[in-house]
């Protein structure tokens, strides 16, 4: 049996998926049509849906997503500093119970 040969697909196929719009940190993937919020914290390039396809409702959704970011940077560089409240701890240990998926749903809530 002979191999089948793979066409590899062009790298600007790709790229060509994320539109650029007019205001800082906002993409739109083409596909779909949604906006995400591309911003870097910390050195960081995180990418986020912003689970909307209207403009006017995805730039006031990027204001929100980059102030959760920033203020999770904060909360991490001050409990790794050891200067973290109670507050954030408490913050921090819910984010690891809701991000952990061996644990079921019922239990969570329990």
């Amino acid at each position: 049996m002979k191999p089948k040969k793979r066409t590899p697909t062009p790298p600007a196929a790709a790229s060509d998926d994320w539109q650029k719009t007019p205001y800082a940190n906002l993409v739109r993937y083409v596909p779909s049509g949604k906006y995400f919020a591309r911003i870097r914290v910390g050195g960081k390039l995180i990418r986020q849906s912003l689970k909307t396809k209207v403009l006017p409702v995805a730039k006031l959704r990027l204001g929100d997503v980059e102030k959760v970011e920033w203020s999770n940077l904060e909360a991490q560089a001050a409990l790794e500093q050891g200067n973290a409240a109670v507050q954030d701890l408490a913050k921090l240990w819910r984010e690891r119970l809701e991000a952990d998926h061996s644990i079921k749903p019922r239990i969570k809530t329990y």
